[in-house]
């Protein structure tokens, strides 16, 4: 076998390999990155397999600049949060009765969930610290309970007991 098939056998062996080690260094950069969501199967998957953790989705369409304008942040987000919240993106196009359930009349959308409950939800583009604010208060990586109100200010937040249920009022800013 001469030299020049020689090269030719030996970069279609190594070539692939080289190939495969760089699409696995950039998987595993994206931990913590928001992950798309592309059935109501999977969407229902998560949601019922989510327990006490805190997750998000954000409802967006490709065209809604808005929403191009959300993206980095919640990406962002997401990877310095990775032990408190999951965010997902769910495209309002390609899978509106998600937006349906929610009963979304607007986008960019973004719920909070936690027990299979949705405990708070935004329209629009808000502040990072909002998003952290809401984070902080709802996720709790040191027990498997549920938070409980408890009629103090949580950062801006006043929280009540109503009937079993936490409800948000007075939004202090």
């Amino acid at each position: 076998m001469d030299f020049s098939k020689r090269f030719i056998l030996i970069f279609m062996l190594i070539f692939p390999v080289f190939f495969n080690i760089d699409c696995i260094a950039k998987n595993s950069s994206k931990a913590g990155a928001v992950q798309a969501i592309t059935s109501v199967d999977q969407f229902n998957t998560i949601i019922e397999n989510s327990g006490n953790q805190l997750i998000a989705f954000h409802l967006y369409a490709d065209w809604c600049m808005p929403c191009r304008v959300l993206e980095p942040l919640l990406t962002e987000i997401a990877q310095e949060n990775q032990n408190k919240i999951v965010i997902y993106k769910v495209d309002t196009d390609a899978l509106p009765q998600i937006a349906e359930a929610f009963g979304v009349t607007g986008i960019p959308f973004v719920v909070f969930i936690k027990n299979q409950k949705a405990i708070y939800a935004m329209m629009g583009v808000q502040p990072k610290e909002t998003y952290l604010r809401i984070i902080e208060t709802y996720a709790d990586t040191t027990s498997h309970e549920e938070k409980k109100p408890d009629e103090k200010k949580i950062k801006g937040l006043k929280v009540i007991k109503y009937r079993r249920h936490q409800i948000i009022t007075d939004l202090i800013m």
